[in-house]
Protein backbone atom coordinates (compact mmCIF):
# COMPACT_ATOMS: atom_id res chain seq x y z
CA UNK A 1 0.00 0.00 0.00
CA UNK A 2 0.93 3.61 -0.31
CA UNK A 3 0.67 6.43 2.19
CA UNK A 4 -0.01 10.10 1.59
CA UNK A 5 2.24 11.78 -0.94
CA UNK A 6 5.16 13.75 0.44
CA UNK A 7 5.45 15.80 -2.77
CA UNK A 8 4.61 19.41 -1.90
CA UNK A 9 3.52 18.43 1.63
CA UNK A 10 5.69 20.77 3.69
CA UNK A 11 3.93 24.01 4.63
CA UNK A 12 0.48 22.89 3.52
CA UNK A 13 -2.59 22.22 5.63
CA UNK A 14 -3.45 18.53 6.00
CA UNK A 15 -6.89 17.13 6.76
CA UNK A 16 -6.88 14.59 9.59
CA UNK A 17 -9.02 11.53 10.21
CA UNK A 18 -10.39 13.09 13.42
CA UNK A 19 -11.86 15.97 11.39
CA UNK A 20 -9.17 18.47 12.34
CA UNK A 21 -6.46 20.07 10.28
CA UNK A 22 -2.76 20.57 10.85
CA UNK A 23 -0.04 22.56 9.10
CA UNK A 24 2.65 20.22 7.80
CA UNK A 25 5.52 22.07 9.43
CA UNK A 26 8.74 20.67 10.89
CA UNK A 27 7.08 19.69 14.18
CA UNK A 28 4.27 17.80 12.42
CA UNK A 29 6.64 15.97 10.07
CA UNK A 30 8.93 15.00 12.95
CA UNK A 31 5.99 13.82 15.06
CA UNK A 32 4.61 11.82 12.13
CA UNK A 33 7.92 10.02 11.70
CA UNK A 34 8.36 9.24 15.38
CA UNK A 35 4.69 8.70 16.35
CA UNK A 36 2.72 7.97 13.17
CA UNK A 37 -0.63 7.56 14.94
CA UNK A 38 -0.48 10.91 16.75
CA UNK A 39 -2.23 12.67 13.84
CA UNK A 40 -3.52 10.36 11.11
CA UNK A 41 -3.93 11.81 7.61
CA UNK A 42 -7.49 11.73 6.25
CA UNK A 43 -8.15 8.64 4.18
CA UNK A 44 -5.60 6.48 5.98
CA UNK A 45 -6.47 4.19 8.89
CA UNK A 46 -4.63 4.25 12.22
CA UNK A 47 -1.60 1.95 12.31
CA UNK A 48 -1.17 2.25 8.53
CA UNK A 49 2.40 3.47 9.00
CA UNK A 50 4.50 1.57 11.50
CA UNK A 51 6.69 3.51 13.93
CA UNK A 52 10.40 3.39 13.15
CA UNK A 53 13.35 3.36 15.52
CA UNK A 54 15.56 5.97 13.89
CA UNK A 55 18.57 7.83 15.19
CA UNK A 56 18.11 11.59 15.70
CA UNK A 57 20.33 12.38 12.70
CA UNK A 58 18.21 10.07 10.50
CA UNK A 59 15.03 11.84 11.61
CA UNK A 60 16.64 15.23 10.94
CA UNK A 61 17.65 14.04 7.47
CA UNK A 62 14.13 12.82 6.68
CA UNK A 63 12.60 16.10 7.83
CA UNK A 64 15.01 18.06 5.61
CA UNK A 65 14.29 15.77 2.66
CA UNK A 66 10.52 16.18 3.04
CA UNK A 67 11.01 19.93 3.39
CA UNK A 68 13.03 19.93 0.14
CA UNK A 69 10.07 18.36 -1.70
CA UNK A 70 7.90 21.41 -0.94
CA UNK A 71 8.91 23.25 -4.09
CA UNK A 72 9.88 20.38 -6.34
CA UNK A 73 7.64 19.36 -9.20
CA UNK A 74 6.41 15.78 -9.62
CA UNK A 75 8.35 13.64 -12.08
Amino acid sequence: GHGPSLQGLFGTTRALEDGGNVVADEAYVRESILTPNAKTAKGFPPNYMPPYQLKPLEVDSLVLYIQSLANSSPE
